[in-house]
């Protein structure tokens, strides 16, 4: 069976072997298919990530790591520590990856003996204040300013 034409011109078509035919090049505009789906690699990307925490968390230790250094045909391995900025770098990405660059903590990451019965009295006492979203808007605002002199230390 020869390949159908609809009318074109059939130079730019190539015979498969099933009896089909596929345009030499692809179609015009047509940038092909989707690959892999975004939500493969993004997953993939996730597990070689959890799989190397260790490796960060050696990195923000300052503990020695193995490091080849090729001289030649001779082929050195030595142990080297990071840099202070280094391991500033990875101390930084734990903590990003790891959520904790939020603002706060959410109630239940925080530890149980922070929440006092006072705590709690304070907190409730705060949200009957709010009268609309601005309000809250501003209070959040505040506490976050507060926690970040306060991490600070000052």
């Amino acid at each position: 069976m020869a390949p159908k034409n609809n009318g074109g011109n059939n130079g730019g078509m190539v015979a498969q072997e099933h009896g089909g035919a596929l345009k030499s090049g692809g179609t015009p505009g047509n940038k092909g298919g989707t690959g892999r789906p975004p939500s493969a690699i993004r997953e993939h990307c996730r597990g070689s990530f959890a799989e190397r925490v260790a490796i960060l968390e050696a990195i923000a230790d300052g503990e020695p790591l193995p490091m080849t250094k090729i001289d030649g045909d001779e082929t050195i391995t030595i142990q080297v520590s990071a840099a202070i900025r280094e391991r500033t770098q990875a101390i930084d990405m734990l903590g990003k990856y790891g959520g904790v660059d939020k603002l706060a903590l959410t109630v239940d990451e925080q530890p149980e003996d922070e929440m006092t019965p006072e705590r709690r009295l304070a907190i409730w006492e705060a949200i009957k204040r709010i009268k609309n979203v601005e309000e809250l808007e501003k209070m959040m605002v505040n506490a976050a300013k507060k926690q970040a002199a306060t991490q600070q230390g000052g």
